[in-house]
């Protein structure tokens, strides 16, 4: 795949954008493929046995030969386009037994700082597998904020993170903007901030949160990343049958503060 905007030092198929035109121009690019990839997918959903589909892969993360099943719903077999939920669903069969967004995640914070014993981390949001996989790399060094909004850094978290994690959480941060600048304050220079939220590919505004009702983010998030203060914002797209990431736009973000 053809990279836009920023390097990186990624080893598995993916592209980086660091704007909505860069992503507008590589769709339109790749609409073929996409479309061939999709067909493929329902391929898979419909001849799946048993409701699984069981594939043979690499894990990213351990670098062991692995199988990743996925559940398939009921009615997929028998409707025109079935569709799984190859992001949440895809689980290795390795001993953390992580989904694709995990795996993908951990490949991406690998490929920006990696995770070394004396890091200090983060994760906001509410608890998530991901974190057993942390807890292993980076010894006791990890502070969770499971629910509301991460306040301004206080004068004892000021630059006091090597990294932050969030795992589908921003999107319900009402004061979203607010966050992002705290979560800048929060990271050392140079520090990394990854996460996921749910994302509508095709939506240039990111739609807000609200009492009841957790927003989408769009692309200009990208923009309020970076007017947050942080650096190199971008979007990573990826898809790797071999690492077990199938589905369509499935994407990590990160910055560097």
């Amino acid at each position: 795949m053809r990279r836009f905007d920023v390097e990186t030092s990624f080893h598995f198929p993916y592209a980086t954008f660091a704007s909505a035109a860069a992503f507008a121009e590589f769709s339109g690019d790749s609409q073929r493929l996409f479309d061939a990839r999709y067909a493929y997918e329902v391929a898979l959903a419909r001849a799946a046995r048993e409701n699984s589909h069981i594939s043979p892969g690499t894990c990213g993360i351990c670098l062991s030969q692995t199988t990743f099943s996925t559940i398939i719903p009921d009615a997929a077999p028998h409707t025109e386009n079935p569709e799984p939920n190859w992001r949440e669903e895809q689980v290795c069969a390795c001993p953390e037994r992580l989904n694709a967004r995990f795996r993908a995640m951990l490949q991406v914070i690998d490929a920006e700082s990696g995770l070394l014993p004396w890091m200090r981390v983060l994760v906001l949001g509410a608890s998530q597998a991901i974190e057993q996989h942390i807890d292993v790399r980076v010894a006791a060094m990890i502070t969770r904020r499971r629910s509301g909004r991460l306040q301004p850094a206080t004068e004892r978290e000021e630059a006091a993170y090597h990294l932050i994690v969030s795992s589908e959480h921003l999107h319900a941060e009402p004061m979203l903007q607010k966050t992002l600048q705290s979560m800048h304050a929060a990271l050392m220079p140079g520090g990394k901030l990854v996460f996921t939220a749910p994302f509508d590919a095709r939506a240039t505004e990111t739609r807000p949160s609200r009492p009841g009702a957790p927003g989408v983010l769009g692309w200009d998030i990208l923009d309020r990343i970076e007017r947050a203060g942080f650096d190199s914002a971008a979007a990573h797209l990826f898809w790797s049958e071999e690492f077990g990431y199938l589905g369509p736009f499935n994407l990590i973000f990160s910055a560097s503060a």
